[in-house]
């Protein structure tokens, strides 16, 4: 007799019920990679107009200052009135590895918080479909009695979360703040453009505390 207590003993589990659990499952697996993918797929659009930015405000900046430098304005003159080709070739030189070492310097600034955003977010969303994983097996277990109903209902504890609501929040996050950077005034000055690249780094910034 069954007194208020679902036991293996007195319920009618359908035939069906490991084989749904089984095809529950690859339904996930094959989700997360979908998801996963997606996620890859949104961060590349966003390192692309990150890049976008930086090619389209930040290079004609340091272009500027190295023409302003004496020495560069100076090696130019010369390049301008002499014509001599391998002065030529020496500017290219100084001036092409002074502004690549300074853009390669913005971009380590603007993009390694955004790759590392990427990761940790991949890592939460595996966690995820990992609870999710384990939700369905302890279902499973409990209707199928391979587990005690105490030791099944204790899988539920910490269950998952609503739906990654976190992640979704965290995504919008960055959404805005490429937005952000996206619409600065274009063609601006470094204090404009500093500006941009800072609120742009703080709001990927506050996106850590959605998960805290």
């Amino acid at each position: 007799m069954c007194a208020g207590v679902l036991t293996s003993a007195c319920a009618v589990v359908p035939p069906e019920v490991p084989e749904l659990s089984a095809a529950l499952g690859q339904r996930l697996d094959a989700l997360e990679t979908a998801h996963r993918d997606l996620l890859g797929q949104f961060f590349h659009l966003k390192r692309q107009a990150v890049s976008d930015f930086i090619d389209r405000e930040w290079v004609p900046v340091f272009a500027s200052e190295a023409f302003s430098d004496p020495k560069m304005a100076g090696l130019w003159n010369t390049v301008v009135t002499e014509n001599d080709p391998e002065q030529n070739i020496q500017f290219l030189i100084r001036a092409g590895a002074r502004m690549q070492q300074r853009i390669s310097r913005k971009r380590a600034e603007m993009m390694t918080p955004l790759e590392e955003l990427e990761k940790d977010l991949e890592m939460r969303l595996r966690n995820e479909y990992e609870q999710a994983r384990r939700l369905n097996g302890a279902i499973a277990a409990f209707l199928t009695g391979a587990t005690g109903a105490q030791a099944a209902a204790s899988r539920f504890q910490g269950g998952p979360e609503m739906a990654g609501s976190p992640l979704i929040r965290a995504l919008k996050g960055v959404q805005s703040a490429v937005d952000a950077l996206e619409g600065s005034p274009a063609g601006g000055g470094r204090r404009d453009h500093m500006e941009a690249t800072r609120a742009f780094l703080e709001g990927l910034e506050r996106i850590g505390g959605i998960f805290q």
